[in-house]
């Protein structure tokens, strides 16, 4: 999966770092939080359309996630990704059939 130099610098902007210290970790999460959502059945398409906000917004909660040390951001990153996927999944047309 291609990450876009645009939508990465979206991703990166939510963690408020500007060192590029990080930034093959944080692609690996962006590709990872595309991976779950893969897995929890929304389609290659959907995952993979830098141009849908809710799919951004969903991976920007993922990769905070993964990278906040605060156990409360933690939490509610956790539950805002989740609650995101869910909804997607409500979204006919976002789901594989199969």
């Amino acid at each position: 999966m291609i990450i876009s130099p645009n939508y990465f610098a979206l991703v990166k902007s939510r963690l408020r770092m500007r060192s590029d210290a990080l930034d093959d970790e944080i692609e690996s999460h962006i590709l990872a939080a595309r991976a779950v959502m893969r897995r929890l059945g929304i389609k290659q398409e959907v995952v993979e359309d830098e141009n849908n906000p809710d799919v951004l917004a969903a991976v920007r909660a993922f990769v905070l996630w993964q990278f906040t040390n605060d156990d409360t951001i933690s939490e509610r990153s956790r539950r805002d990704f989740r609650d995101m996927v869910d909804e997607l999944r409500k979204h006919k047309g976002y789901i594989d059939d199969s």
